[in-house]
């Protein structure tokens, strides 16, 4: 029985929780799940996104196909032998058709608006309950199909005394 090892799974592989718990946060937003589809969704809807509009792994071939928005997800975990914690590196990638580029009455770009939502949901928060998310870059993505255009938001996950330490250092140098 392969899939009765989900337990044992998640016990060694903390990256299955981490996706679990960011899957969580996104399917929370009806707004987002809004945005991602180009038109209203009720709280009941949001749910059928999960796995086709918001995916827990980076750019697969063939994923992004329709007239919508995409969040695809995943992370980068190094070893800290320093600290108790890992290193926790969170990637977003934001994919949108050009033909819906335009949102909220053409008054912004789509991603624009979504990577806000991400931002309020993520920034600064502590979602995968070892420390509060940094957003640390957010980018361009060149992609081959000329159909989408796409961005990707990059979060480091801080542990609660190093963000305090980093707050400090920022303050010091500013003076």
């Amino acid at each position: 029985m392969i899939d009765n090892n989900y337990e044992r799974n998640k016990k060694y592989n903390k990256t299955i929780e981490y996706r679990e718990k960011v899957m969580e946060v996104l399917l929370s937003n009806p707004r987002l799940a809004s945005l991602c589809k180009n038109k209203e969704v009720d709280e009941e809807e949001v749910y059928d996104l999960s796995f086709t509009n918001y995916v827990p792994k980076l750019f697969v071939d063939g994923t992004v196909t329709k007239t919508e928005a995409y969040i695809l997800f995943d992370f980068d975990i190094e070893r800290n032998y320093v600290d108790t914690y890992d290193n926790v590196v969170m990637y977003m990638q934001i994919y949108c058709h050009k033909d819906i580029i335009r949102s909220d009455d053409n008054k912004m770009i789509r991603i624009d608006a979504i990577v806000a939502e991400l931002n309020e949901m993520f920034d600064g928060k502590d979602v995968l309950g070892i420390g509060l998310n940094d957003k640390v870059s957010e980018k361009i993505l060149e992609i081959k199909d000329n159909k989408y255009v796409a961005t990707q938001v990059i979060y480091e996950v801080i542990d609660f005394n190093e963000k305090a330490r980093i707050r400090a250092k920022k303050h010091l140098t500013s003076m």
